[in-house]
């Protein structure tokens, strides 16, 4: 793996851009739709892009460029999932206005939400192709399933925190549930940190790794010289 200059991150950042446009899915096209319709976002989404890029290209050997991109997607993970929440819980959404208070008590609701909803396009752009960027260009296989994994457990995580900050501290029935919150956070660091201290490994060899992970369901075979019967 060689190392990347901040043009071709940017160049390669453009060109995932533009595929994902024509052939992502439905929701990929749409959030693309939404930060190329005005001129103003996109151009902000290309400052702030570029920016990160410029931290991962600062980078002068392949194997720290390799983990500040990966240290890179792990912020954008972490900094959309709030919108997401909102997106995809109807509870959330019933207590927007409180969920504003504890992470933006600075500003109104509504210009939280439309903060968090314009944040939340570029992050999720930016994540786009930072993800590609570190599979495709860096061939580094945990940018695939490891990090989708990840950000189910982390958006797991997120959603109880949210769950147990907002609910009457006198309410009960979350007493299981808070008490497993310092459980999640320390697994959630222990997964960071695997991916962050892996080598660079390809998706075959990824593959072909964890096909040969010991699990509760295979058994040890006997090799033949250690069958003298099976010898004659």
């Amino acid at each position: 793996m060689q190392t990347a200059t901040h043009s071709q991150l940017m160049v390669h950042s453009w060109w995932r851009i533009e595929a994902v446009a024509q052939r992502g899915s439905a929701e990929q096209q749409q959030f693309i739709k939404r930060l190329l319709e005005q001129p103003a976002r996109w151009r902000l989404w290309e400052t702030q892009h570029s920016q990160l890029m410029d931290c991962v290209a600062s980078r002068r050997q392949p194997t720290k460029q390799l983990r500040e991109m990966r240290r890179t997607t792990f912020g954008l993970i972490h900094r959309k999932a709030l919108f997401e929440y909102l997106r995809k819980d109807q509870e959330a959404r019933r207590n927007c206005r409180r969920l504003m208070q504890l992470f933006r008590a600075h500003t109104t609701r509504t210009a939280a939400i439309v903060a968090e909803h314009e944040n939340f396009l570029r992050l999720t752009c930016s994540d786009i192709c930072s993800r590609h960027l570190g599979a495709q260009l860096m061939d580094d296989g945990y940018f695939r399933d490891p990090l989708v994994q990840y950000e189910s457990a982390y958006d797991e995580y997120f959603r109880s925190f949210c769950r147990c900050a907002l609910a009457d501290p006198d309410n009960q029935s979350l007493d299981a549930e808070r008490a497993l919150l310092p459980y999640l956070k320390f697994e959630l660091n222990r997964h960071r940190l695997q991916i962050m201290n892996a080598p660079r490994m390809s998706m075959e060899m990824l593959r072909d790794l964890r096909i040969r992970e010991r699990t509760g369901d295979t058994l040890e075979i006997k090799t033949l010289a250690g069958n003298p019967r099976a010898m004659r």
